[in-house]
């Protein structure tokens, strides 16, 4: 806490800030920053997340590392916490906090911590690669009474029907996620409740582009870029610029590459994240579709199904027979 401290205070004096002015810019009461540095009180982890994109802007690794290490020192309300960052962690690639909150999960001795286990070691599966209809059988296998175990079960549900194109069940998922988070019975803490809504509403904005309801889409994005914390998780944003990006990809090269390069732009600090590879291989795919700036293609990182794509651009129908 005392390194923190100092590269806070570091930040603040290199920016001519005060403490008042970092509480003002993360949207928090003065005295909540100033007790949690002078008196080790406890903040949320979602208030902590937005301070370290703020302290450590443009550095995504250090970012999620330090949520690892905040974490580690929460001694109050762990339960909740943990949830919220799983929800930010999977929103904004942070993999290595993914798997620590699966592991603190496991550890835990209480059974509800044990249960996001379950349910987390899922998702990794699925960021693992692996069969994704296997993956969805044992999501049934996992599902409790708890409603926030219940919420990660229809969302997971809802990524995988999105990964297979198989959109006939979304509504349901969808539609019981927002019963559990509505009012303030089931899901008390408002910042879940905002995380589990974007979630939702992004996979079903995504489900409605691939059904081609363009117009539709672009409410529904619209309407996604004002969540109220998106500056400070810009891949979050990073997300509805690839999906902008998507939407005009058949009709329009110069739009659609502009909404990928500045997916990329805020992307590039994490290369090996799942965004940045959809977000290349999204831009490697126009311009071999419209045939532009193909010399700006690095082959070396291009996708089996873009290249294949390429070769039948250039009538090389052989190749790609043996190429699959």
């Amino acid at each position: 806490m005392k390194k923190l401290s100092r590269e806070i205070d570091d930040y603040l004096s290199s920016k001519n800030k005060t403490y008042t002015d970092l509480a003002k810019e993360i949207g928090v009461a003065k005295s909540t920053v100033s007790n949690w540095i002078n008196r080790d009180k406890e903040i949320s982890v979602y208030t902590f997340a937005k301070i370290a994109y703020v302290i450590f802007a443009n550095d995504k690794d250090k970012q999620e590392q330090k949520i690892i290490d905040y974490l580690g020192t929460l001694e109050d309300r762990l339960n909740i916490n943990v949830k919220v960052a799983f929800a930010l962690a999977h929103l904004n690639d942070h993999v290595l906090l993914i798997e620590y909150l699966a592991g603190i999960c496991k550890e835990s001795r209480d059974l509800e911590m044990r249960r996001f286990a379950d349910i987390f070691n899922l998702y990794i599966d699925r960021l693992k690669g692996k069969n994704v209809r296997d993956v969805y059988l044992n999501i049934q296998k996992v599902r409790s009474s708890n409603t926030d175990v219940e919420i990660f079960c229809d969302i997971l549900s809802m990524l995988i029907l999105c990964d297979l194109g198989d959109f006939g069940l979304m509504q349901g998922y969808k539609e019981r996620v927002e019963k559990n988070i509505t009012g303030d019975k089931l899901v008390t803490n408002t910042h879940l409740k905002s995380l589990y809504g974007f979630w939702v509403k992004e996979l079903w904005s995504y489900s409605i582009l691939r059904k081609n309801n363009s117009l539709q889409f672009v409410r529904e994005n619209g309407e996604l870029r004002t969540y109220k914390d998106i500056d400070f998780f810009p891949v979050m944003e990073a997300l509805l610029n690839i999906r902008s990006g998507e939407n005009l990809m058949f009709s329009d090269y110069k739009k659609s590459l502009y909404f990928f390069q500045e997916a990329l732009n805020v992307l590039n600090g994490a290369k090996g994240s799942l965004k940045y590879n959809i977000a290349l291989n999204d831009i490697n795919f126009i311009r071999i579709f419209w045939w532009k700036d193909i010399n700006k293609i690095d082959f070396d990182r291009v996708h089996p199904a873009e290249y294949a794509l390429f070769l039948v651009k250039k009538g090389k129908y052989g190749s790609v027979a043996k190429f699959s």
